[in-house]
């Protein structure tokens, strides 16, 4: 995926690459919140909140943004909404820019809103649990409609830990 390429980025000297786009997730992170109210939805019905970025983003016309499929072998692959966290984080540590950091706080808090939202605590096991369907894994050719794919529940793990670490760093208390 295009998020690990950035560390190269930085290594290389373009960073005005990695913030442009990061700047580019916080552009069009209110019709990724819509997207994602109106495409994911819990057990219940309730609709999920936060921000999940499709896996293929568009990068121009984002109206009306796609559906995600919810069929082999494109189901949605939960673990991708932390590449755009993962951009922005990448950054700040990188350049330890408080500006910067402050004008990408809202991608953090609706990266992690998504996955707080998909999450269920299991009291049986006093832990949370991903079990959001439709879904598949990492790799396009392994298991569709699992629970607690390692891709997804690292990738949610991570995503509340660098949201939380994100907010406290800018001075701010995480929800």
């Amino acid at each position: 995926d295009v998020a690990w390429m950035f560390e190269a980025y930085m290594g290389t000297g373009h960073l005005d690459v990695v913030k442009g786009t990061a700047h580019y997730w916080v552009k069009i992170l209110d019709q990724v919140k819509e997207f994602t109210r109106k495409y994911f939805r819990k057990e219940n019905g309730e609709r999920v909140g936060g921000a999940f970025y499709p896996w293929m983003c568009p990068q121009y016309d984002l109206s009306p943004m796609p559906a995600p499929p919810t069929d082999p072998p494109y189901a949605n692959q939960l673990h991708n909404g932390a590449y755009p966290l993962f951009i922005c984080y990448l950054y700040w540590k990188y350049t330890g820019d408080q500006d910067y950091l402050r004008s990408v706080l809202p991608v953090a808090r609706a990266a992690a809103d998504f996955y707080v939202g998909i999450s269920t605590y299991e009291a049986e096991h006093d832990s949370y649990a991903i079990r959001y369907k439709p879904c598949m894994g990492q790799d396009e050719l392994g298991s569709f409609n699992r629970d607690n794919y390692i891709c997804c529940v690292s990738s949610a793990a991570w995503t509340i830990d660098s949201a939380i670490e994100m907010l406290r760093a800018a001075g701010e208390q995480p929800d």
